[in-house]
């Protein structure tokens, strides 16, 4: 999977690039660190490059299935309205 370089926390530069990248033990090897030329490091954890992905099994157990929404929609209603027209004011 790719991941940019923009979306880095420490961004690398045309002077300043990767020098090292390796995965993280203390991320639980759930993710990886990486060092600039300069000396200065970042980490990536699994899940942003999973999420950058679009990785359809990753966000199957991270989104809200359509039916908890629904009944979160639901429960906010009643508890902001008793009526119609309040409801219409809340939206």
């Amino acid at each position: 999977m790719r991941y940019p370089y923009t979306r880095l926390e420490t961004q690398p530069a045309p002077s300043d690039h990767v020098v090292t990248a390796c995965v993280d033990p203390e991320l639980g090897r759930e993710g990886f660190s990486y060092t600039l030329a300069s000396g200065a490091e970042g980490t990536v954890r699994g899940e942003q490059v999973l999420d950058y992905s679009k990785d359809p099994r990753y966000l199957r157990d991270v989104l809200p299935h359509p039916h908890e929404l629904t009944l979160a929609a639901q429960q906010r209603l009643r508890n902001i309205a008793s009526s119609p027209r309040q409801v219409i004011h809340a939206r």
